[in-house]
């Protein structure tokens, strides 16, 4: 897939590793990505982020991420940590079925996001 696929798209998260097994996040932790204007953000469950990204054809990387620092519930901030850690390991990009898979460099997918 080539890199403009991801720009200008939005994305919410569906699911993350936690440990071996993906799971979807808690109902109330809402999870968005956008890639635009050579950037990446949005919501990590409890606060607004924004990284430095780098895309290629199937290559994906993201600088440490900055953001708001407003306090939520200890399990939001949990999911907000994990996904930001998370971030910082993904190597690989690829779209299946419609929803973007975020995968480290060994291929074992970390994050899955559907279009939003």
């Amino acid at each position: 897939m080539p890199a403009v696929d991801l720009a200008n798209t939005n994305w919410r998260l569906v699911s993350y590793l936690d440990g071996a097994l993906l799971q979807p996040p808690p109902v109330d932790a809402e999870v968005t990505l956008t890639f635009e204007d050579g950037a990446a953000g949005g919501k990590s469950a409890c606060n607004r982020y924004r990284s430095a990204v780098t895309i290629g054809d199937d290559t994906l990387t993201f600088g440490m991420a900055i953001g708001t620092r407003m306090a939520c519930s200890p399990p939001l901030m949990e999911v907000e940590a994990r996904y930001l850690r998370t971030l910082e390991s993904v190597a690989r990009w690829q779209l299946i079925d419609g929803k973007l898979e975020l995968r480290d460099s060994t291929g074992q997918t970390l994050l899955i996001f559907s279009q939003s």
